[in-house]
């Protein structure tokens, strides 16, 4: 029995996407199932109760129970039984994960970047007690600008369910100095291959602070030949 970790889903677009997309799961069982990923353990377990839930969805325990029934049933969620010890749920490597995943799996994909506020980040500086707006990046130059942003802030989101602030401007322009020309998508590589290989966020091989993105990508890349 293969499972994945509630979170992970949550934070990858690809399974949540699948997930949506899934045929004969009610409303309410959906609902069920994204507030369950919620209080998801990276082992893969919930142990939220059909109270805890009710509370949360305003619904019935009868009611939760029947949407555990409804996951059950088609393959989301197991019943996990402990001796002396409330049931609890594993959630399921379902094979609508398998058929949205890309070769290699997506079960440690790294999240995406937390959604930024409405209007995103306003360009200026504060000079002297005057705002100052600065001249706008070109649209390429602002694209990869919000790609590289999106790589390094969910990375650090990863293992957090607190939100994480995003990497100030200064850092920004320092990982996409650290390019040196390299695209996005050799980033997302080097950074899937350092999360994959234990550099978790808070750990001692991997980033406490953003000033550990330009680094690493510093050494990976360097300049051009």
């Amino acid at each position: 029995m293969e499972t994945v970790c509630g979170r992970r889903v949550l934070g990858s677009t690809r399974l949540l996407k699948a997930f949506a997309e899934a045929p004969h799961l009610s409303r309410g069982a959906r609902l069920c199932y994204l507030v369950m990923a919620a209080y998801g353990r990276d082992s893969g377990e919930c142990y939220a109760s059909s109270t805890t839930l009710g509370r949360d969805l305003r619904a019935s325990r009868r009611a939760i129970k029947r949407y555990w029934w409804e996951l059950r049933q088609q393959g989301w969620i197991h019943p996990r039984w402990v001796p002396g010890k409330p049931t609890h749920h594993v959630f399921l490597w379902h094979p609508i994960f398998a058929s949205a995943s890309p070769p290699g799996g997506d079960k440690t994909d790294i999240p995406p970047m937390p959604k930024a506020a409405p209007g995103g980040d306003r360009i200026g500086t504060q000079r002297k007690g005057i705002y100052v707006e600065e001249e706008k990046p070109s649209s390429s130059a602002a694209k990869l600008h919000e790609e590289v942003k999106a790589h390094i802030w969910g990375y650090m989101q990863s293992e957090r369910r607190e939100r994480v602030d995003p990497p100030d401007r200064g850092i920004m322009r320092r990982c996409v100095e650290a390019l040196h020309g390299h695209s996005v998508d050799e980033l997302e590589r080097l950074l899937r291959r350092l999360y994959r290989g234990g550099a978790r966020p808070g750990t001692a091989k991997g980033p406490r602070s953003y000033a550990w993105f330009p680094a690493v990508m510093e050494s990976a890349f360097g300049p051009r030949e």
